[in-house]
């Protein structure tokens, strides 16, 4: 195209040279200037183009544009440059706008034939341009996606280098577009790409805008936040729908700027009262996918939606979408379609893996947006958050301290590592995110340059109820190091360390040989005959054991369980199809013909006893944990304790009966060093079993309450229960037991403790051992800051040493368990300060300690199940939390407490009275006994009764307040965690009738 024709829209000035060369590109930086192309010259934050013509003339180009401010000083000089044959010189009034008119005229203004769909915001825009690109292509409509990770035109797909391309890159893929019948746009527009007019003369359907937060205020960037907030507003300027988020900043500026230039303004809002909304947002999965269920509300319809996208903060998103698809045409049932099939990378990307880990990639790369992200998990993890991040060099200082502080605030454990260093020092970078860190007394982490290894670590420390975030480059696909631009995609780095692991665990699982079968559990082997070239059983090698076709892996042993509803033996040939290589069995009737079977005449009790054999060819130590309550939380403290000195193997969930215990000794990887097993029991003779497949070195029993008097009578009967895991305590074994348990206490006095044992006190005050026992350990200065404990710690075996400890948890009764784990610890000769540092590691897992902020009221989840001890511990802990503020409790009933029920239940009433609590709710059997218990104390507090949890949350929604603090305890079957996603339902607007 001729330079006249191509300049045939724009206003200019005419200054040198041949207006009939030909234009065949466009470039606003020099070094990228190609024969024929043009050169506008802009005055940039930093520098100024106009300084740069020469080398664009020299370098061929076609046309120069210049700003009409620099004409008069600069017209001689470029008239000698070129005389009137040359470049084309001409003088505009913004050079920049002149770009833009420039590209559409060369491109034919492909947007006029197109519906463009532009949203713009501090947060959200990619996430939400996503969901709609998807929406609109599963209506069935040929549309483009313009934004920070890639471009999309039809089927082709590439990496972005701006989030809105300067104009001429922007034309160009509008027409490529065009040209393969692209009918829709979705596109992101930066307020750097508005602020500097790269998409000038385009009309937007909708403009969207998300939100606004202060932020890219910086050189380079926004000198100023209202600099920032005007060019955002500049999506307006050419739109003719306004979608507005009315949860934004500054919205009534932003309601009225929107509806002086457009045709319609619309408002969208999670929270309600506005013209989209959603109600009854909570979690939920579809297909086996994790994601958010919610109802979209428009201004005709309600429909249930299901987006595959964590957090509420997603559901903001992905409203966003549905309400702009909605404005576009698109029917309800095409906007639930599209949505159940939304992935963004980088962007709360889920990373697949055959491990269970929950293992995240996401973009968050300020304290902002990480804090966002770490809120909106907590809610649906079980245990740790685990979070990864670095901070990019030569960039402002400030968001180090802030990341380091918001991880170790909200998540559990972090690991720094590089990002982008550049050529700044990663120890500088580091030490600045580790003072924000340390911000947080207590909150441990460890620094890791190398953002491979970092992630590979994180990984390696998850379990199954834990989250790992990989935060801060989330879609970005380099790393600078120094002057080194690598390659560097934070999924496929993810991806690869995770198969690595699965890898490593692999190779470590436990192998056995057919004849170490057969010996360890008395079967008889059928069906083997020379097996895989093996000529005996003794070569004939399973990897890894499996009592549940659904997890079962190639290469591994199948043992067919029988229970009271179900036959294992029942789905050996889903087994082999799975990819067992072996079989114990019980009955030949279902084998497959040509597999080696282990036929025994009970495959529990194989199991076991295959278990017993690998816990002995294993040849590690083995801590035993037991006791009426806390026995999952010391048995976390212990393994946090010694894995820092040991490879420890830990009960995973609430598998601490005879097949649970035993499956975690066969799941035990083998260079286990360590050992740490629960041990629980409804009934005598059931920890007997228990302490005869372990074989104990060391034995904890934490208490001795009441829990199970259902079922074994009396307290003597429950702790005679729990003594029979000394049965098979090694000889000269440790036993760690709390002195200030009467029980425990009763049973030495009456030598029902073997002579050989070792006994070693904890406890919580200053006391006078007996002289003879063999280690103590006690806790002093005991203080709490937030969800953390502090205090000075004495113990030994013998020769006392002293150390400053901290627990991150809330009750108090957690110093004693620390005491034992720092008790084990020491006996098993590491440091103090080892210890110490793997105390600091503690996590609770499950519904235990959960602090969950929802719509302001934070919910202490402390729902796992209940006793008396750890409600009345709970109760101390909700109130301390509270401090001056409101704490509330939900509990429901102690369950197996039998003849004590209502005189516990009396007990906790009076506690909550005590305690002053500001309000107790209360449903269940026995709940009467309850008020009765308070009433006893008090007149004051007042007590809610409910028949159920729905009448509660209901109840609960018109007596808390932001800011509250609200305790949900109850034996495990009254589930009471699910009160918190209840509350929010309603608080939301969301009571699903």
């Amino acid at each position: 195209m001729k330079v006249r024709q191509i300049l045939d829209k724009t206003e200019y000035t005419y200054i040198a040279g041949n207006m009939d060369l030909e234009v065949n590109g466009c470039a606003m930086d020099n070094r990228q200037v190609q024969p024929g192309d043009a050169f506008v010259a802009v005055i940039g934050q930093k520098t100024d183009g106009h300084k740069f013509i020469s080398g664009a003339l020299e370098k061929g180009a076609s046309l120069i544009v210049i700003e009409e401010s620099r004409r008069e000083a600069l017209s001689e000089e470029l008239k000698n440059l070129v005389g009137e044959t040359g470049a084309a010189i001409v003088a505009v009034n913004g050079s920049r706008r002149a770009a833009a008119e420039i590209a559409m005229q060369y491109f034919g203004y492909p947007s006029s034939q197109m519906q463009i769909f532009g949203m713009t915001g501090t947060k959200g825009k990619t996430t939400s341009t996503y969901i709609l690109h998807e929406i609109l292509e599963r209506a069935g409509r040929s549309c483009g996606l313009i934004g920070t990770v890639e471009n999309k035109i039809g089927s082709l797909a590439e990496k972005s280098k701006h989030t809105t391309p300067e104009a001429w890159q922007f034309q160009s893929l509008l027409r490529r577009m065009k040209d393969q019948d692209v009918s829709d746009c979705v596109m992101e527009v930066s307020s750097l790409g508005l602020k500097f007019f790269r998409t000038y003369g385009v009309r937007f359907e909708v403009g969207v805008f998300t939100n606004f937060l202060n932020d890219h205020i910086s050189d380079g960037e926004h000198e100023t936040e209202e600099d920032y907030f005007r060019s955002k507003l500049m999506l307006f300027d050419n739109c003719r729908i306004a979608l507005v988020n009315k949860n934004t900043r500054r919205l009534d500026e932003v309601l009225a700027y929107a509806k002086v230039h457009t045709e319609k303004v619309y408002t969208y809002s999670i929270s309600g009262d506005a013209d989209f909304s959603v109600r009854g947002i909570r979690s939920g999965e579809q297909d086996g996918v994790p994601g958010m269920d919610f109802t979209l509300v428009t201004p005709t319809y309600q429909e249930k939606m299901f987006v595959p996208l964590l957090c509420d903060f997603n559901v903001d998103n992905a409203l966003c979408a549905a309400a702009t698809a909605y404005l576009a045409g698109v029917s309800a049932e095409e906007i639930k379609r599209g949505m159940t099939f939304v992935s963004v990378p980088g962007r709360m990307e889920k990373i697949d893996n055959n491990l269970k880990l929950k293992v995240y990639v996401d973009y968050a790369h300020n304290g902002d947006s990480l804090k966002v992200l770490l809120k909106a998990l907590r809610p649906s993890c079980k245990g740790r958050i685990i979070t990864v991040f670095g901070c990019g060099g030569d960039r402002p200082t400030d968001r180090r301290y802030t990341m380091g502080e918001v991880s170790a605030r909200y998540s559990d454990f972090t690991v720094v590592t590089t990002d982008n260093s550049r050529s700044e020092a990663f120890e500088r970078i580091s030490g600045m995110i580790v003072e924000g860190i340390k911000r947080v007394a207590g909150s441990p982490y460890i620094v890791i340059e190398d953002r491979k290894r970092a992630i590979a670590q994180a990984c390696a420390m998850a379990a199954e109820e834990d989250i790992v975030v990989v935060a801060g480059k989330g879609h970005e696909t380099t790393m600078t190091i120094g002057s080194s631009v690598v390659e560097f995609i934070d999924s496929v780095v993810t991806e690869e360390a995770l198969r690595e692991l699965e890898n490593e665990r692999r190779e470590k699982r436990v192998k056995l040989t057919l004849q170490e079968i057969v010996e360890a559990t008395g079967g008889e082997l059928r069906q083997f005959e020379g097996k895989s070239g093996a000529e005996d059983p003794s070569g004939f090698v399973v990897s890894g054991v499996s009592t549940d076709t659904r997890d079962v892996e190639e290469g591994n042993l199948f043992l067919g369980l029988k229970g009271e509803k179900f036959d294992g033996n029942a789905y050996a040939g889903k087994a082999v199809k799975a990819g067992a290589r072996a079989l114990v069995l019980s009955t030949m009737e279902y084998a497959p013909e040509g597999v080696p079977v282990v036929l025994v005449p009970d495959t529990k009790i194989a199991l076991e006893k295959l278990a017993e054999y690998y816990r002995n060819r294993l040849g590690c130590k083995v801590v035993a944990v037991t006791g009426s309550v806390g026995k999952t939380s010391t048995r976390q403290m212990i393994f946090s304790a010694l894995s820092t000195g040991y490879k420890v193997h830990v009960t995973q969930k609430n598998n601490n009966n005879e097949i649970g215990l035993s499956r975690t000794i066969l799941e035990a990887p083998e260079d286990t060093e360590v050992l740490v097993l629960e041990m629980g029991m409804r009934l005598r003779g059931e920890i007997s079993e228990l302490t005869h497949i372990a074989h104990p070195d060391v034995a904890v029993i934490t208490n001795i309450g009441v829990a199970h008097i259902e079922r074994l009578g009396t307290q003597e009967e429950i702790m005679r229960a729990k003594l029979e895991v000394l049965e098979c305590l090694k000889e000269g074994g440790l036993l760690i037991i709390p002195y200030a348990d009467e029980m425990l206490q009763k049973a030495v006095r009456e030598g029902l403790i073997r002579d050989d044992v070792k006994i070693a006190y904890t406890s919580t005050e200053d006391v006078s051992f007996p002289d003879w026992a063999y280690g103590t350990a006690v806790a002093d200065q005991i203080r709490t800051e937030d969800d953390r404990i502090f205090f000075r710690a004495r113990a030994g075996f013998g020769e006392e040493k002293e150390t400053e400890l901290c627990v991150r948890a809330l009750g108090l009764h957690h110093a004693s368990n620390a005491l034992a784990g720092l008790l084990c610890g020491m006996y098993l000769d590491m440091k103090v300060e080892t210890i110490a540092d793997g105390i600091l590691r503690f996590f609770q897992i499950g519904h235990r300690e959960r602090l969950v902020e929802v719509e302001g009221v934070k919910f202490l989840d402390d729902a796992y199940n209940a006793g008396p001890e750890s409600m009345m511990s709970a109760f101390a802990s909700v109130r301390r939390l509270a401090e001056d503020g409101k704490a509330y409790a939900c509990i429901g009933d102690m369950l197996e407490l039998g003849d004590e029920s209502e005189k516990q239940h009396l007990a906790i009433g009076k506690k909550a009275a005590e305690l002053g609590l500001d309000g107790l709710l209360v449903l269940g059997d026995y709940k009467d006994a309850v008020l009765r218990g308070v009433r006893s104390v008090s007149e004051e507090v007042p007590v809610y009764l409910f028949s159920d949890k729905t009448e509660m949350t209901q109840g609960l929604r018109k007596i808390v307040k932001e800011g509250d603090f609200v305790l949900l305890k109850a034996s495990h079957s009254f589930e009471m965690y699910t009160i918190a996603d209840e509350y929010g339902s309603i608080v939301r607007g969301g009571n699903e009738q």
